[in-house]
């Protein structure tokens, strides 16, 4: 069951702001898929065992996520770019706009 947080009345992060964010996963099951955030135009999910960035118009997968490990992901957005970490270990980078993001963040599906 999701999370619902509502921040604030207005936007948390201004389009095109530096923004990093980090969670810590134990997933019973990982080739389903599920949403793990979603915060306005940004979302971070497991699909296919892999971790799924998708900020604005972009998209970015990568890393190996098993079931029933605690797995720790995290994104980095700023100066166009996002990057996608596994463990600490960059799995993916590519050209992406930081979007506004709203004032509610939803965690869990």
């Amino acid at each position: 069951e999701a999370i619902v947080y509502a921040l604030s009345d207005k936007a948390i992060v201004d389009a095109g702001n530096q923004l990093t964010a980090s969670v810590w996963v134990k997933l019973d099951e990982v080739q389903g898929g599920g949403k793990l955030l979603q915060w306005g135009g940004l979302s971070l999910e497991v699909k296919g065992g892999k971790a799924v960035l998708r900020a604005d118009k972009a998209e970015l997968s990568g890393g190996d996520i098993v079931a029933t490990r605690w797995t720790q992901i995290a994104l980095r957005l700023g100066s166009g770019k996002a990057t996608l970490f596994v463990n600490g270990a960059q799995v993916a980078q590519g050209d992406a706009a930081t979007p506004a993001l709203g004032n509610s963040l939803r965690l869990g599906e």
